[in-house]
């Protein structure tokens, strides 16, 4: 019971009326574009960019989704993760759209390490740590409602939004508010604008190259 009234208080207000029939799901883990299967999640499409993998409509509650080596077309969407994450580990191609993420303790709700062409739009993201990206390149974080920082009890370093080692990032459009930090570093080719920044402000940054941080707001 205690575990189901956390979820009700956790869990975004949209995802009751978002018209969304979400299904349980276990654990979706794939290794290696052979393992895009039904039986790990996937819904349709062949990978390609015309026709591109989709694993929608799954609910998934204390594990995640977590890709490596992976090079097909894919696109994660309308999915519903509660003390989960996504992860992705030597990934290429990879869109992650419209999902709902509630991230256990330190974990982030998104977390990219060695990864190309590589998006996440439009999505809820709640939990100790937000985004974390590094030794990746092609790189979009748009349209995105990032709550860093807000479950109590949570210990060690706060991230809204921690981007190393990147090679043409964008952030636009994002609602960012978090006690926690947003830092970049030692990236190149950088556009940080028309973001809502409260409580973090605009990106703190060190060793960066060829950036544009504009027409971001503060509000209270």
């Amino acid at each position: 019971m205690l575990v189901l009234s956390a979820y009700y208080l956790l869990r975004p207000a949209t995802e009751p009326n978002d018209g969304i029939v979400y299904i349980s799901h276990s654990e979706i883990s794939i290794v290696g574009n052979e393992n895009f299967t039904a039986e790990n999640g996937v819904t349709g499409g062949s990978g390609t960019p015309d026709n591109p993998y989709i694993i929608e409509k799954w609910r998934i509650n204390w594990t995640g989704i977590s890709l490596s080596k992976t090079s097909a077309n894919v696109i994660i969407r309308n999915v519903s993760l509660f003390y989960s994450f996504i992860s992705c580990i030597n990934v290429s191609n990879c869109a992650i759209e419209n999902c709902i993420l509630i991230a256990d303790y330190n974990d982030y709700c998104i977390s990219w390490w060695g990864c190309e062409n590589i998006s996440i739009s439009k999505s809820k993201l709640s939990g100790a740590n937000g985004v974390g990206v590094d030794e990746s390149r092609n790189v979009s974080i748009l349209n995105n409602t990032i709550r860093a920082g807000s479950r109590s009890g949570i210990m060690g370093s706060i991230n809204a939004l921690k981007i190393d080692n990147v090679d043409n990032l964008h952030i636009e459009g994002n609602d960012l508010r978090s006690s926690g930090y947003f830092a970049i570093n030692y990236s190149n080719s950088i556009i940080v604008a028309n973001n809502q920044l409260a409580d973090s402000g605009d990106p703190s940054q060190y060793n960066n190259t060829d950036v544009t941080v504009k027409d971001n707001s503060f509000p209270e």
